[in-house]
């Protein structure tokens, strides 16, 4: 296993302690539980999905301990298996989740560099979240819920962070327009 990289060798250390016995690996689930249960859940919109699914993210990540990279975050590692195990579980139910409570504070955010409060009902915004495709979808929650970076989403998905950023922009360019559009109609039928 190399060396880490970026100044992350506290986790380094607990992954090298954790190939040599399961109570290191403790101390890892402990540190990453809470993150890795919330990207589950902002996914599923289900407890006991989101319970589930971080418990099978754990047992994935130590049964393949042995080949983590250290020259990549262990949190960053992580949250990929979970959100690839939220996707797979998605696809299994043929369905996609209910909305996201946290996505007026998201729309809320994207306004802040202008000053002007959100117009849009936080209803409507909620509503519309699930017209995303999939991997905008986690790209928005990552980076406006979770406050993920950019190349720690890339890390996660998989994917170059000039990706991201297309994902992020095509994210918010859909629901801009889908919420204006509500905004439309509703403002027609006020008048």
């Amino acid at each position: 296993m190399r060396e880490p990289q970026n100044g992350h060798s506290e986790d380094y250390e607990l992954v090298q302690a954790a190939l040599k016995g399961k109570e290191a690996f403790a101390a890892l689930v402990a540190k990453y539980q809470k993150t890795v249960f919330h990207v589950a859940f902002q996914i599923l919109r289900n407890q006991a999905d989101a319970q589930d699914t971080a418990q099978e993210a754990f047992i994935r990540a130590y049964e393949s301990l042995k080949r983590y990279d250290p020259r990549y975050r262990f949190s960053a590692w992580l949250t990929r298996i979970a959100v690839n195990l939220s996707l797979d579980l998605l696809k299994k139910r043929k369905k996609l989740p209910v909305p996201l409570e946290n996505l007026a504070e998201c729309a809320a955010s994207d306004t802040a560099e202008t000053g002007s409060p959100p117009r849009i009902p936080r209803e409507k915004i909620l509503g519309t979240l699930d017209t995303l495709r999939p991997k905008h979808r986690i790209a928005f929650i990552l980076f406006h819920i979770e406050k993920c970076p950019y190349r720690q989403i890339a890390s996660i998905m998989d994917i170059p962070v000039s990706s991201v950023k297309n994902y992020l922009f095509r994210a918010r360019r859909k629901l801009r327009k889908k919420l204006s559009a509500e905004l439309k109609l509703s403002a027609t039928r006020s008048s």
